[in-house]
């Protein structure tokens, strides 16, 4: 541990990220110490190689969508939106910089902007399907349930994994008293449900199926998710505090 900060101090990144990733592979119980230096770490390098690319290609449009994620993952949405619409005025037609933009404007819950980007990214490229999820999600947040089925559908036409859709359409069937359909749509994201939310869904449809042995077990594993889930969060607060 004392070799991996130092090396962070003196600013070799490269070799405190190897120390504290071994640290991490051999020891029994995740340290959040460690795990909290790494990530410094992987942090500190991560602006090391966007520094050399900014020197090497100022004018990109690439080094200005980089820009723009590292202000998104520092939930800066401001400058992030900024440097999108920096990138869209060297390269306009660019699908993805207007989907990201839209993504971000949809955060905001800035709907009519979020649609315009939302709608000029598929008429670049109508087969993305991250484009027409967020447009699903869009009429979702917006309570026009009806709308955001056909987006959602298409998505998964060209994606049938993409977790995000699966859920949304769903919870969009639930919504709809479409129960029977919701439930095949829904298990394909229970892997993924962290918080218990698609297991609720689940018991709402079973329930509204009349299949109540079935509503009981998706149930119970929502709530044993949710107190999972918060178990985790209070355990990564608590060791962060640790942290000198």
């Amino acid at each position: 541990m004392l070799l991996g900060k130092t090396h962070y101090t003196l600013q070799q990144h490269g070799d405190a990220a190897e120390v504290l990733a071994r640290l991490l592979l051999v020891t029994d119980k995740v340290s959040a110490e460690a795990s909290y230096w790494l990530a410094l770490t992987y942090q500190a390098l991560g602006a090391e190689c966007y520094d050399q690319l900014e020197e090497s290609f100022p004018e990109s449009w690439r080094t200005l969508e980089l820009r723009a994620e590292g202000y998104n993952l520092r939930d800066d949405a401001n400058d992030a939106l900024q440097e999108y619409q920096l990138a869209l005025a060297i390269r306009p037609d660019e699908a993805e910089l207007h989907e990201a933009r839209g993504d971000l404007l949809l955060k905001k819950k800035s709907y009519d902007e979020a649609q315009a980007e939302l709608e000029k990214s598929l008429r670049l490229d109508p087969s993305r399907p991250r484009t027409l999820c967020l447009l699903g999600r869009m009429y979702v947040q917006k309570h026009e349930t009806e709308k955001a089925v056909p987006f959602l559908q298409k998505a998964l036409s060209y994606e049938p994994d993409l977790p995000d859709a699966n859920i949304l359409l769903g919870t969009t069937y639930v919504r709809l008293g479409e129960d029977a359909k919701a439930i095949p749509t829904l298990e394909k994201a229970t892997s993924l449900d962290f918080y218990g939310d698609v297991h609720y869904q689940m018991y709402v449809a079973y329930r509204k199926l009349g299949k109540l042995e079935l509503a009981d077990k998706a149930l119970a594993r929502s709530q044993e998710l949710r107190r999972d889930s918060a178990a985790e969060h209070q355990a990564m607060v608590s060791g962060v505090e640790k942290v000198e």
